[in-house]
């Protein structure tokens, strides 16, 4: 998916663009919503680790607890 990519790639200069996910209540996890699906990643220091990419309608807070 094209958007995903550009999206991913626009983290490189705008890594605080997205919000803060509210499953985390992290300020250094985060989200970008493209279409359907959230792109969830982390900011550690000057990198952007991507985390999870998965549809908008699954239980993150399930994932989050198999962890």
């Amino acid at each position: 998916m094209r958007e995903a990519r550009d999206a991913s790639r626009s983290l490189r200069r705008f890594a605080k663009r997205g919000r803060i996910v509210p499953e985390e209540n992290d300020p250094n996890i985060r989200e970008l919503f493209i279409q359907s699906y959230r792109l969830i990643y982390r900011l550690r220091g000057n990198e952007v680790e991507i985390i999870n990419f998965i549809h908008g309608a699954r239980d993150l807070g399930a994932i989050v607890r198999k962890r």
